[in-house]
């Protein structure tokens, strides 16, 4: 189904998901839309209006899975770091690029990418070199484009 996953930062730090140690379980988009509603004065419902869609969050879960707990802090902070660089100074609006090929289509990116919120990734005490993740990224457009033809694509 998703054949590659990355997210390139800022810095040109790249985080490749979908792999041996960070494979995804769910992959879900979500995109609202938004409208200025018009009541029909002394008549039910509205009038018609223009809508447009809002930005879009694309919502993964996954796990690290790494052979012992030296190895999967290793991968865990490199992880964050990407995601997330300690002491970066936040001068752009965006924080990346997202980079997605789905299988059998052409490889799709969008370079106006941040989080939504900081990723969430809690460790088990009983489990030192195995833990799942949820990240949540926001993609200013509703679509991605093509990396090769330029369309645009809803996903």
């Amino acid at each position: 189904m998703i054949d590659a996953m990355s997210f390139t930062n800022l810095n040109g730090q790249v985080w490749q998901f979908n792999t041996d140690t960070c494979p995804l379980k769910e992959f879900d988009v979500e995109t609202s839309n938004r409208t200025i509603d018009v009541p029909r004065m002394q008549e039910h419902g509205s009038w018609p209006a223009y809508s447009y869609q809002g930005p879009m969050l694309i919502h993964i879960t996954g796990d690290l899975l790494y052979n012992d707990a030296t190895t999967y802090m290793s991968g865990r902070i490199q992880m964050l770091q990407t995601l997330v660089p300690a002491g970066v100074v936040v001068k752009d609006r965006t924080m990346g690029t997202i980079r997605i090929t789905f299988t059998g289509q052409e490889p799709m990116y969008s370079d106006d990418v941040t989080l939504d919120a900081l990723p969430s990734i809690p460790m088990r005490a009983l489990y030192p070199s195995v833990t799942e993740f949820t990240i949540t990224f926001k993609v200013f457009r509703p679509y991605l484009i093509g990396a090769g033809s330029g369309k645009f694509y809803t996903i």
